[in-house]
């Protein structure tokens, strides 16, 4: 079991905060701090992440948890992120330009494609527990 006294720290908890918000903003999935394997999710997104910014916070909070697996994550995430720039110059072509076109039918909500307007001619207002909501 995992050691929770970093969480008695205030200064701890906003910087959790903060990572739950740029995990949400940029993936779409809000981590909970209840949640037992916290630690264990927010590593894998440092992982993932290609904002400096998250990754930041992210190792801020790996020191200040003392968590090995979540400071090892993050640590391999720095040295990947720190080595991504020079394969990044040498091959200029993005993920926006390999995704599918965007139609003027549709619109991207959270990385995802919706349309704009349903059967009855409703317009696309954004998402309710999950669906899309025409309004």
């Amino acid at each position: 079991m995992q050691n929770e006294n970093w969480a008695l720290s205030s200064s701890n908890l906003i910087v959790a905060r903060n990572c739950i918000k740029l995990i949400e903003s940029e993936f779409g999935e809000k981590l909970r701090l209840s949640d037992e394997s916290f630690l264990i999710k927010l590593g894998r997104y440092a992982k993932k992440t290609q904002s400096s910014r998250t990754l930041m916070m992210c190792s801020k909070l790996a020191t200040a948890t003392g968590e090995e697996n979540l400071t090892n994550l993050t640590q391999s995430a720095l040295k990947g992120k720190s080595k991504q720039p020079n394969t990044a110059t040498a091959q200029p072509t993005s993920k926006r330009t390999l995704a599918s076109p965007k139609t003027e039918n549709q619109i991207e909500y959270r990385g995802k494609h919706y349309a704009k307007f349903d059967n009855a001619g409703k317009e696309f207002k954004g998402l309710y527990r999950g669906q899309a909501r025409y309004a």
